[in-house]
């Protein structure tokens, strides 16, 4: 979970309070000051660089070709950038900590951006024609957080719908399974791109920067889930991405164990226990495979002595996600009200 900045110099925002101010500071972007500005756009396209300027560039030709009308595109960067194209009038540069890694320049994004929608889209993805009419049409639901669009990675032939969180794990789901596991099974988009409500990821303070991409997103969306709000997916938004770049055994290890103790009770700590053990006998008879996988269960071992610190940060996003269930509930009657009571409670 980001920390909450409040006036601790220009770099930082009020993280809690920016999706509320009539007249906002954005984050210092580019060679401009930092100055006061309004939400002109309808969408942010927040596209975390990470270093790998040459994909940034390759897909972005895509993105200016199709980006649709009232849009605004921020590139978030961790490390210098000379701009060779000179694109700073059609680009937002957003300087992240040097270093910073996915997630953490995601949530950069995410605070400077100025639209109430916002798309979080890898570098190098590559967008199809009108790709972000039909997820900011399902954003304009009271109820609807995040919307998922259908993605495919240079070489394969089959395009996935995102991925769905079971038993403290995600994995990827193509179009075709969605209708048997929509009901039982929570939907997350994909790190390639994904649609949000700004003001939700606000009110949540952004994604988790303990957790890798992937599970950081599905994280959120079962706490948007826990807050009445809804993922869809838009068959007809079509993104191509490569792959993110691996992270080693290790970290892997730490940030699935990282989620899967976020997502259990209290009481289940028994159970937690049982299954942690599991990976012991496979350690002794050898068949825990290559030194990949032993630095993998030495990452899953690592976490859990920072479990006190997960049910802290747990009892934190409790809060949170009652706070958002509030604000969606309060959408959903104004989005009901007659337009002359809307007017009168936006004066």
């Amino acid at each position: 979970m980001l920390p909450v900045f409040i006036d601790d110099g220009p770099d930082f925002l009020n993280w809690r309070n920016a999706g509320s101010r009539k007249h906002q500071l954005a984050i210092p972007v580019g060679r401009d000051s930092l100055s006061p500005v309004l939400p002109m756009s309808r969408l942010s396209i927040v596209i975390p660089v990470v270093g790998r300027t040459a994909a940034f560039e390759a897909g972005l030709v895509s993105v200016l070709t199709e980006r649709p009308a009232e849009c605004e595109i921020l590139a978030v960067l961790n490390g210098p950038y000379d701009d060779p194209y000179e694109l700073d009038d059609e680009v937002r540069y957003v300087q992240a900590p040097s270093g910073a890694n996915w997630v953490e320049s995601v949530n950069r994004g995410v605070l400077a951006a100025k639209s109430p929608f916002v798309h979080i889209l890898d570098a190098g993805a590559n967008v199809a024609n009108d790709w972000a009419e039909a997820p900011i049409a399902a954003l304009s639901a009271p109820k609807c957080s995040a919307v998922a669009v259908a993605v495919k990675t240079p070489g394969q032939r089959h395009e996935f719908a995102g991925q769905v969180v079971s038993q403290g794990r995600v994995q990827r789901i193509r179009p075709h399974r969605l209708k048997r596991t929509r009901s039982r099974l929570p939907l997350a988009p994909l790190p390639a791109g994904g649609f949000y409500r700004r003001e939700d990821l606000l009110t949540l303070c952004g994604l988790s920067e303990q957790l890798s991409p992937d599970l950081a997103i599905a994280e959120l969306v079962l706490r948007l889930r826990e807050a009445g709000g809804q993922t869809v997916f838009a068959a007809e938004s079509k993104i191509t991405c490569a792959e993110l770049p691996p992270s080693s055994a290790f970290s892997r290890g730490v940030a699935e164990e990282r989620f899967f103790l976020a997502q259990l009770e209290d009481v289940k700590l028994a159970t937690m226990a049982i299954r942690a053990a599991k990976g012991l006998p496979s350690l002794l008879m050898g068949k825990l495979g290559p030194l990949s996988g032993m630095a993998k269960l030495a990452g899953r071992t690592r976490a859990w002595f920072g479990l006190a610190g997960i049910r802290e940060q747990r009892d934190q996003q409790l809060r949170l996600v009652a706070e958002l269930a509030a604000q969606i509930e309060d959408r959903e009657e104004q989005s009901q009200a007659p337009l002359s009571t809307r007017w009168q409670r936006a004066a």
